[in-house]
């Protein structure tokens, strides 16, 4: 029988290199993908404190680390998420997408069961933190409310063309925009414009 010799190879393995991160970044509306051009801020957390990344510079980012990194922008939601910069990787790309803080719309009815139409679509896109397509609520009498991104929407009654039956509001961030439905001669239905307030828990 042979007996079998074990031999132990020492390698030495250098650690992995680190070096500067290169960092290009762009800022879009997360629901017209316009590119946030001014006013944006981007900030970095390096050992517990938050950075402007213009104070930071790149020669502070290294690879090999976590990063949070923060967005803002007036007029929208704040989003931060962490990131792991891999040991080789020398370029960090970010493309975040803010959300505009909503406006909205409160329709005041004398009416059960009207039905609306948004751009003549029978669904809108629902503001808030994540914006999303939701279907136009059928409002009865009372007061509605509907949360919306900054533009301008054309409202209208479905089944009716006149114009006393369509009418564009114009939203704004925080701002609450008072519509009114009101029963019109021969059981039509009519469209006039109310008050505009500012209402700063509006999306909060």
């Amino acid at each position: 029988m042979v007996a079998r010799r074990t031999s132990r190879i020492s390698v030495d393995i250098p650690p992995p290199r680190i070096s500067l991160l290169s960092l290009d970044y762009e800022i879009r509306d997360a629901v017209s993908g316009i590119p946030l051009l001014t006013d944006a801020e981007v900030s970095v957390r390096i050992s517990n404190r938050w950075f402007s990344i213009h104070e930071a510079h790149e020669a502070e980012l290294r690879t090999g680390a976590v990063y949070w990194f923060r967005f803002d922008a007036p007029g929208y939601y704040r989003k931060e998420y962490s990131l792991l910069m891999r040991p080789r990787q020398s370029q960090l790309q970010l493309r975040p997408n803010l959300a505009p803080l909503p406006g909205a719309v409160s329709i005041s009815s004398e009416v059960d069961g009207v039905e609306l139409l948004i751009d003549g679509m029978p669904v809108y896109v629902k503001g808030g933190p994540q914006p999303k397509t939701a279907a136009v609520p059928v409002i009865n009498a009372g007061t509605t409310e509907i949360l919306m991104p900054p533009g301008t929407y054309q409202f209208s009654i479905a089944g009716h063309s006149s114009a006393i039956n369509s009418l564009s509001i114009p939203v704004k961030s925080q701002r609450r925009k008072v519509v009114y439905i009101r029963s019109g001669n021969d059981t039509k239905m009519e469209f006039s414009p109310g008050p505009e307030s500012i209402d700063r828990s509006i999306g909060l």
